[in-house]
């Protein structure tokens, strides 16, 4: 009983003290020397802890590195990367009660117009595409509105359909794989694989079938999945016997001018 008693004692702290790392959670650039007035010393603390790395983007064009990173709060936060003040700020609650940002955000030219975009999937299904310049709301997707699918592995981006627009590869939980058109968010095709085998990583890219166009690479469950870019249909399936938890890399690595999967 003693035993016991001094176990869920420790297991009680240690709870306490990891809630605390992630509430306490904070961005912090690299130390600067004394002597440097450039590169100053700053931190930031979000409305609650931080699940997902930043992305880094010189939003305001003054020779600066912004940050830009995603909170549980269901924030995502741009901050001048010089004095740590935010630049502009986006909750995603306004959209959907309670949900979060788990994933990196994305920083790509989605519609070839010169200025970057900012994309990011939500805890409620949610692909978010946003103005770089002031966070305002370019277009808003969800396959599922109310429903349990869920953004965490990541985003990829490639012009699917050749229009000269960047599209959305999304993956998600619950096996479900989808692109977007990077224009207007419509969806161009979508592939159920199954109902309870989840997609943690953003897909990786490559003409497999010497098509022209590039294919999708993933893991799900235990397996290594390609599809067909341009409609999502399934090229090759292969069984790991483990489970799938980080992007592959693509490559000619025989020089046989055919793309292996690593």
């Amino acid at each position: 009983m003693r035993f016991q008693k001094y176990s869920v004692e420790i297991l009680l702290t240690t709870l306490i003290l990891v809630n605390f790392f992630f509430i306490s959670l904070i961005l912090i650039p690299a130390l600067p020397s004394k002597n440097d007035e450039n590169n100053p010393f700053w931190v930031y603390h979000t409305g609650a802890g931080i699940d997902s790395t930043s992305s880094l983007l010189d939003v305001n064009n003054n020779g600066y590195t912004d940050v830009l990173v995603g909170s549980i709060d269901g924030v995502l936060y741009c901050i001048e990367g010089k004095k740590g003040t935010v630049l502009w700020d986006f909750n995603i609650r306004k959209y959907y009660y309670n949900s979060e940002i788990l994933m990196r955000p994305l920083i790509a030219n989605i519609d070839n117009n010169g200025t970057f975009e900012v994309i990011i999937g939500t805890r409620d299904g949610s692909i978010y595409v946003l103005s770089s310049v002031d966070g305002s709301l370019i277009w808003r997707f969800n396959y599922e509105e109310g429903g349990s699918i869920s953004i965490e592995g990541g985003l990829s981006i490639t012009d699917i359909d050749n229009d000269q627009d960047n599209d959305i590869i999304v993956t998600t939980t619950y096996g479900l794989l989808y692109v977007l058109d990077g224009k207007d968010g419509t969806l161009l095709w979508e592939n159920k694989l199954f109902f309870m085998k989840s997609f943690f990583t953003s897909s990786s890219l490559g003409d497999i079938n010497h098509d022209g166009i590039s294919d999708i690479i993933v893991g799900c469950g235990q397996s290594i999945f390609a599809f067909n870019g341009y409609n999502g249909s399934k090229i090759l399936e292969f069984e790991t016997n483990f489970f799938v938890t980080a992007p592959a890399a693509i490559g000619d690595v025989d020089g046989d001018s055919t793309l292996e999967i690593i």
